[in-house]
């Protein structure tokens, strides 16, 4: 292949904006070929620490974000012509039943795009970033809504910043659910209690919608950290989101 023929590859740039970090994937083809990630914020300058780490010719550029401010900032790193922004009224084929529809996070509904591609539905999502989600789809594939509650950063950050003598931590894996010191207390009381909820929040949705089996697909930073506490994980598949922007691109 000569060299003008490759610059004339399509690639697509798929940006997953969240309120930490943002995820990137380059795909060709409907393959993701490359990924990777940078912080959000500050928000100047988002698109240059993207573009850092981006060698490859870019084509068009698919964003999903929650971050209100980051679509215009990327709009000036590659241009107004290159953008397209992914609104909960722009994905197609979702049945979305939650009582404000446009109200519902992007990444959501991205995430049950990518899931209804490679499951029969019903299933639950676990997404765990900033806030962790649990989105609940029965089985006529309808999104009926789900949860929120806090990730394990942000319960790590309120509790640092919200006492005197609560230091901040390295989130890990605790070792035991009774901590001999403060910060094995704060493990136990972050990491291991959240796992409790979802665990919790999983077997109440399965009773409200009446299905004793119910796929549970796990995404997410830090899902690597609460999937050995989550025996009822089915599915790991930290690149869901991006897989459901990729979807959305080659419609």
């Amino acid at each position: 292949m000569s060299s003008s023929a490759k610059k004339t590859v399509s690639v697509k740039l798929l940006l997953d904006v969240g309120n930490t970090s943002t995820t990137w994937g380059l795909s060709h083809e409907n393959k993701i070929i490359q990924k990777g990630f940078v912080d959000t914020h500050p928000l100047t300058g988002l698109g240059n620490r993207i573009q850092s780490q981006v060698t490859q010719t870019i084509e068009q550029v698919w964003i999903a974000s929650v971050v209100r401010g980051a679509t215009p900032v990327l709009e000036k790193t590659f241009g107004v012509e290159r953008i397209h922004r992914i609104l909960p009224n722009t994905i197609h084929g979702l049945k979305n039943k939650t009582l404000e529809p446009d109200k519902v996070g992007v990444d959501r509904l991205v995430n049950i795009k990518a899931a209804l591609a490679a499951l029969k539905p019903p299933f639950v999502i676990l997404d765990s970033g900033t806030a962790i989600t649990l989105c609940v789809v029965n089985r006529d594939g309808e999104y009926l809504g789900g949860s929120i509650l806090p990730g394990l950063v942000l319960s790590r950050d309120v509790l640092s910043e919200k006492t005197s003598l609560l230091p901040s931590i390295e989130i890990c894996a605790p070792r035991a659910a009774i901590g001999r010191n403060t910060e094995e207390a704060l493990l136990s009381g972050i990491v291991l209690a959240t796992s409790h909820a979802i665990r919790g929040l999983y077997q109440s949705i399965k009773n409200e919608i009446e299905e004793t089996e119910l796929p549970f697909i796990g995404t997410g930073g830090n899902i690597a950290l609460l999937a050995p506490l989550i025996p009822e994980l089915s599915l790991i598949d930290p690149n869901l989101t991006l897989k459901g922007i990729e979807q959305i691109a080659y419609e």
